[in-house]
């Protein structure tokens, strides 16, 4: 059994690797947490962050996926999904995914943001609130 402090090592390397943008270093890092420790939602968003990056929408948004699944709170999460579903013309999985950051994280401005500008491109005006 690996010890604890096996994960924590390729977590905070990844954290590294991702500040100088070697994308397939921090994938490698966190798959190796998560095979470790496969609860971690961290590592989830942080390796679907990754993904992101690389324009690799789909493995992103099963990063962002699993991670809300592992923590139903986790904002972030729901931001950058949406984000991707925005891009990708899902509007209403988007507006759902800015609405649920929103109730997690109400400061959340860009999620405000983003998700009135959807639904002003579906022509559903004052439902920003």
């Amino acid at each position: 059994m690996q010890d604890r402090t096996d994960s924590t090592a390729y977590y905070n390397r990844g954290i590294a690797y991702y500040k100088k943008h070697e994308y397939d270093k921090v994938i490698a890092d966190f798959s190796e947490v998560i095979k470790q420790e496969p609860n971690h939602a961290d590592a989830y968003y942080k390796r679907g962050s990754a993904y992101d990056d690389k324009v690799d929408f789909d493995e992103a948004i099963a990063g962002y996926t699993k991670a809300i699944e592992l923590k139903p709170d986790y904002a972030d999460a729901y931001y950058k999904r949406g984000r991707i579903y925005a891009e990708y013309d899902a509007y209403g999985k988007a507006i759902a995914d800015f609405g649920m950051t929103i109730k997690f994280a109400p400061e959340h401005s860009d999620a405000h943001g983003y998700r009135a500008d959807l639904y002003r491109q579906r022509g559903e005006y004052g439902k920003d609130n």
